[in-house]
């Protein structure tokens, strides 16, 4: 990370360009090791609580395995419409602090919560109310109230919560975090609609948001004759479902399915809010779709890239200069399978002789991880590629298994153009 800051400084010339990069290779994850909030709005929805790395996630701090929380007084079945009065039980610590909601299978929102507890409130800005503090609490019980969906989708609602049970020393050790879930059926009759089997894929080896550059993803269903059903899937650097609004909607980690109908097509942009955050874009469906990834600002204009092809290895043009004409080649991986790779990779000259080798990370590639470097911060080996002038080939191949990837060329003048990514041979 400092190696990145440190290059961009070098960029006086970039101009705006410089959130561009910070977002295209660049992802964020912020903490309070403080305890006042957990991290990430709609953290709660896909298991990150507060147990990550910069918050409480250290020697001495616990997930699951000290202090506890509970649900009080849920209903077996729920009748639709009506308004029950229900709590959380946390304990462990002596000061708390929790997120808590209540979602259909697809994370979206299903009935309403209201705060009861003084120093808890309801956050619907941007996806899924979430019941949470606005302070410290002092007290581990909290009250509230949750009124039922009037037209429920599904036959069942998940309420999820994460707490901290904090010992208020400030710091991110000796602290308790605690997850669980809770499904109660309906009392009432309602159709479901059977699954859709999305075998289709799409892949998209980077998406990103935030200061003010927005990602959009537009997709086409090439079949004039049939509707096609799909869904989005968005993964961040350690593979974690990535939290990102699109059209107005928080998403964690996917959408619900949605249909395109024939010979249409479907758009989703993010909102250019926030912090940066970056990662990998999987679409799924069940029948054949054509998309594009369109990378936007308002000194920026746009880039497409499109979608990145299951390889087990691929070349690519690369390109790195130094001085008033600045240029820079950018890569960004998706892995394609559960288990971490490293990757090993190749520079080679026009002429077809190597230049340099090594790894294009020192730590590996996370299960459906994501990562994004330029070829001047690779781990090359000695003696290290002299890229002032260079011009010519990057290979990248994974240690096992298939990848994704997309190759950029970025330079002086807010200048930006995806270049082709080949299989190796």
């Amino acid at each position: 990370m400092k190696k990145f800051w440190k290059s961009l400084s070098a960029l006086a010339g970039f101009g705006t360009l410089f959130a561009f990069l910070s977002l295209l290779f660049v992802a964020s994850i912020g903490g309070f090791p403080d305890g006042r909030k957990i991290p990430l709005a709609w953290s709660v929805l896909n298991n990150r609580s507060c147990y990550v790395p910069g918050c409480h996630y250290a020697s001495g701090s616990t997930l699951n395995e000290a202090g506890s929380v509970s649900f009080n007084n849920l209903p077996e079945r729920f009748v639709p419409g009506e308004t029950y009065d229900l709590g959380i039980t946390i304990t462990g610590g002596t000061t708390y602090g929790f997120q808590m909601a209540s979602v259909y299978s697809d994370g979206t929102q299903a009935g309403a919560l209201t705060a009861v507890t003084e120093d808890t409130t309801v956050v619907d800005k941007a996806g899924p109310q979430i019941l949470t503090h606005t302070s410290n609490l002092e007290s581990g019980m909290v009250d509230f109230q949750w009124t039922a969906p009037m037209e429920p989708k599904e036959k069942s609602v998940t309420f999820r919560v994460a707490s901290n049970s904090a010992d208020g020393d400030g710091r991110p050790t000796g602290d308790a975090i605690n997850t669980l879930t809770a499904s109660i059926p309906t009392d009432s009759e309602i159709d479901v609609p059977m699954p859709v089997e999305l075998t289709e894929r799409l892949h998209f080896a980077q998406f990103a948001n935030g200061t003010g550059i927005v990602s959009q993803i537009s997709l086409l269903n090439v079949d004039v004759g049939e509707d096609v059903y799909a869904k989005l899937e968005l993964r961040g650097g350690d593979g974690a479902p990535l939290n990102v609004a699109l059209n107005g909607e928080m998403i964690s980690g996917e959408t619900g399915v949605f249909t395109i109908a024939a010979g249409g097509g479907a758009v989703y942009a993010s909102d250019g809010q926030g912090p940066v955050v970056a990662g990998s874009l999987t679409v799924h469906s069940d029948g054949p779709l054509s998309g594009v990834v369109l990378f936007e600002g308002a000194t920026l204009g746009v880039a497409g890239v499109g979608n990145s092809e299951p390889l087990a290895g691929f070349r690519a043009p690369a390109e790195n200069r130094s001085g008033d004409k600045l240029i820079r080649t950018g890569v960004a991986v998706m892995n394609l399978d559960a288990e971490e790779k490293t990757l090993q990779a190749k520079l080679i000259g026009l002429d077809g002789t190597e230049v340099g080798t090594g790894t294009v990370t020192t730590d590996p590639l996370a299960g459906n991880g994501h990562m994004a470097r330029f070829i001047d911060e690779f781990n090359w080996d000695d003696p290290v590629p002299d890229l002032t002038d260079f011009q010519g080939v990057l290979e990248v191949v994974p240690s096992h298994g298939r990848v994704a990837a997309t190759v950029l060329r970025i330079s002086s003048g807010n200048n930006m153009a995806s270049l082709p990514v080949a299989a190796m041979q």
